[in-house]
């Protein structure tokens, strides 16, 4: 086993080893049915990690273990064959890059970059659903389900939180049904059930009429923010679900405009530190 290819097995196999995050990503423009395929590879991760590890050992001990002592050939010193000037270097580059792949699930939910909205519906018109989504295993997966709501006709926006297991849909009933939102998510390798809204009322009573309003949000500096925004508009009799984005810069909110108006939540917006911009 040589040098090349102990470096080539040490890249395939951490690549592999990130797959099932990686692929949602790499997928997502081919098609929610092929986000599936990365799926597959979570169970495989620990053992394609273990077979990194092997190979970049291998590596390190090719690269720097002590030549063996020349040997005299007939009165002649044989020549020992010696590695490149460039296998040190390039043992230090494949193991930059395989920890960059092989961690990928643990950093790619920092740097998450924020999606273009599809074009945001009259308020009016606008019905909110909130899944529970049960397989996902990090920041990537949660990219890949969020893709594949917000490509759908009729949903002005989605939000899909890994932390939570949660998604978050505000769309124009006359388009686009709830069972279509949970058929999306299956076929990307996830499960979703719908969750019941929470909203404040007599006991027995039918259930109250949703309205929807996305508000932009100004002076969030960190997720930590719009967590604690999320958790205050949650707080608060007579709304049904919050969904606060960091990157967008946005909270969705369905509420019972009897029980709590847009006012008020603008209000507690703005107890909670943050402003809302007209």
């Amino acid at each position: 086993m040589n040098t090349k290819t102990v470096f080539t097995g040490s890249i395939l196999a951490a690549l592999f080893a990130s797959l099932c995050c990686i692929g949602p990503i790499a997928f997502a423009g081919l098609g929610v049915t092929s986000v599936a395929l990365g799926v597959k590879f979570e169970p495989l991760r620990p053992y394609f990690l273990t077979l990194t590890g092997i190979f970049l050992a291998f590596g390190f001990y090719f690269v720097y273990r002590k030549p063996k002592e020349q040997e005299v050939c007939e009165g002649e010193v044989c020549e020992t064959p010696r590695l490149s000037r460039w296998a040190k270097p390039s043992l230090w580059v494949v193991t930059a890059v395989v920890l960059l792949l092989a961690l990928f699930p643990n950093y790619y939910g920092k740097f998450r970059a924020a999606e273009t909205s599809t074009p945001a519906l009259a308020s009016s018109s606008l019905a909110a659903e909130e899944l529970e989504i049960e397989g996902m295993t990090c920041e990537a997966c949660a990219a890949g389900i969020e893709s594949a709501l917000r490509d759908l006709p009729g949903v002005a926006h989605a939000q899909v939180s890994y932390d939570q297991k949660r998604a978050q849909i505000s769309y124009d009933p006359s388009e686009i049904s709830t069972d279509k939102f949970i058929e999306t998510v299956a076929s990307t390798g996830y499960k979703a059930s719908k969750i019941e809204p929470n909203i404040s009322g007599p006991a027995g009573a039918p259930s109250a009429a949703k309205s929807t309003i996305t508000m932009k949000i100004d002076g969030m500096t960190c997720e930590a923010c719009a967590a604690g925004l999320e958790g205050a508009l949650k707080q608060v009799s007579g709304v049904a679900s919050a969904g606060v984005s960091f990157k967008e810069k946005q909270a969705t909110i369905s509420y019972d405009p009897k029980n709590v108006t847009s006012e008020q939540l603008a209000q507690v917006v703005t107890q909670s530190g943050f402003s809302v911009v007209n």
